[in-house]
């Protein structure tokens, strides 16, 4: 999912992919189950079945220039962000995805799901989000790696320039158990996964 906004239009771009057979006449046109995939009489959705989109749009002249945590709704996780920037507005769009069985009559989850009030988060469970925001005439034009931080991964990265300025936005989650003394920060790998030796 992603949003975009230029000017007094604005985009969605929402990409799809097929769960069971289907067929279809046209391939740019959504295809029919062969089968019957899904109960439409169940009143809830299993794991990785509902996604949640929220968009917040903000006013800011310079753009963000920060670093902070995603905290997730009850039973879901996140699984994409974005930042963009269009003149005076600010745009931040987040997808959750549930990791339990939830109902659609209100999207609660229908099993109890274990939040640790302690400042240690299990793999997948820290989602922190920086925007590096930097001024250029034309933007960036090379190749680059984009370097991991120690016990996290890089769920997401995207560059935007917006008139003179120029946004990097990165995405990580802890890929181990970690221990944080802040939310908004990185936290500290709390067993180290062994590697075996061959």
């Amino acid at each position: 999912m992603d949003y975009d906004k230029y000017e007094s239009l604005n985009f969605e771009t929402i990409t799809y992919v097929n769960e069971c057979d289907v067929k279809f006449s046209n391939k740019d046109d959504f295809g029919e189950p062969n089968m019957i995939c899904d109960d439409v009489s169940r009143g809830y959705y299993e794991v990785r079945e509902h996604k949640i989109v929220t968009i917040t749009r903000n006013f800011g002249l310079f753009g963000k220039n920060d670093t902070w945590s995603i905290v997730a709704p009850h039973g879901y996780r996140v699984i994409d962000y974005e930042y963009d920037k269009n003149k005076a507005l600010e745009y931040e769009t987040i997808v959750y995805e549930n990791i339990v069985a939830v109902s659609k009559v209100k999207g609660v989850s229908l099993v109890d799901v274990f939040i640790d009030s302690s400042l240690e988060y299990e793999p997948f469970q820290h989602v922190l989000v920086k925007v590096e925001r930097g001024f250029g005439g034309y933007g960036f034009d090379g190749t680059f790696e984009l370097q991991e931080v120690d016990g996290y991964e890089i769920l997401d990265y995207d560059y935007d320039v917006s008139n003179s300025i120029q946004f990097q936005t990165y995405v990580y989650a802890n890929k181990e158990k970690v221990s944080v003394t802040d939310v908004n920060y990185f936290g500290v790998v709390i067993k180290k996964n062994k590697v075996l030796s061959r």
